[in-house]
């Protein structure tokens, strides 16, 4: 495993977005790699990547955990790195301009989906991963078109427009795509023209586990499933899928359990939370840790802010 942890990294609006062009840099290194046929395979850059995003995560959310459990996953990467990511039209970015940011590499505006300073959209990272053969996943512990998520795969000039989001899964074919129910699916009848594409349509959670399929629509109800449960089931699918793929797979998962916890300011709410993540991670860093060929990141896309340390002993 190739494996990168990016907790939060500071970055000035002439710069570039560490995150998006090393995944960019490694989708065309990869896509240069397989056009050379007669030569040998060596994996200098992967065939497979996974970014992992901890909607509110923050190194304080850490070292709340750290009080109780010394060894983390999140920290045992190979390279570290800090960031804070901002929006082009305000120093503090809401959820959606800071992950346009990461998945598209330019600055954009807030309230929007992947526009950059000029009102333009800029290229989302699963479209360029699909331009360039890969096969495409995500994986959401909220739904799938919730403004965290939206702008690795489409844009818009209003992050709210949760129809819209649900209507561009079909423009932006992704194959697999695994995340809790939302309205916005019923208004364009998305579920529907995935189902006429012979996508396998999943609405159990219980059955995730099952699924092998390589077109997954999984919109599902987790209300009374254990959060680290449902999880295992929808990454083995995820995975088992998405590893079918001869020309590698580009995969997004998106965490936002941790965007509340901040501003409750509940040190028992925060360790449950960011535990919780660490385990995910676990497993995904345990299944890739002796795969050479696939690179992992996590990373924050944004600092929750509210949450701080005290009453501590």
């Amino acid at each position: 495993m190739l494996a990168m942890s990016i907790i939060l990294k500071r970055i000035f609006s002439s710069q570039i977005w560490a995150v998006f062009f090393l995944v960019a840099l490694m989708i065309q290194g990869c896509s240069s790699q397989k056009d050379q046929s007669n030569s040998q395979e060596t994996h200098k850059t992967p065939k497979n990547i996974i970014l992992i995003l901890g909607n509110g995560l923050g190194f304080d959310h850490l070292r709340a955990l750290k009080q109780e459990k010394s060894s983390l996953t999140l920290t045992k990467f190979d390279v570290s790195g800090v960031m804070q990511p901002e929006a082009y039209d305000a120093l503090i970015p809401d959820p959606a301009a800071a992950s346009s940011a990461l998945a598209t590499g330019q600055l954009a505006q807030n309230n929007t989906i992947g526009l950059n300073r000029h009102g333009n959209p800029s290229q989302p990272l699963l479209q360029m991963a699909k331009n360039n053969g890969y096969t495409t996943g995500i994986l959401s512990t909220n739904i799938l078109n919730s403004p965290q998520l939206a702008p690795f795969y489409t844009n818009h000039q209003n992050f709210k427009a949760y129809g819209d989001h649900a209507k561009a899964l079909l423009d932006a074919k992704v194959d697999v795509m695994i995340g809790q129910r939302s309205p916005g699916f019923k208004e364009h009848k998305v579920t529907r023209k995935f189902e006429e594409r012979d996508y396998e349509i999943v609405e159990d959670a219980g059955k995730l586990g099952r699924k092998r399929d390589e077109k997954i629509l999984a919109a599902v109800t987790t209300k009374n499933k254990k959060n680290g449960e449902w999880l295992q089931n929808a990454w083995e699918s995820t995975f088992k899928s998405l590893s079918k793929s001869d020309k590698g797979y580009c995969l997004v998962i998106s965490y936002e359990e941790m965007l509340a916890i901040g501003s409750n300011n509940n040190l028992d709410q925060v360790k449950q939370q960011v535990g919780d993540f660490d385990e995910f991670v676990k497993q995904i860093y345990s299944y890739t840790l002796n795969d050479s060929k696939t690179l992992v990141i996590v990373t924050g896309n944004y600092h929750k802010g509210g949450f701080v340390l005290n009453q501590l002993n």
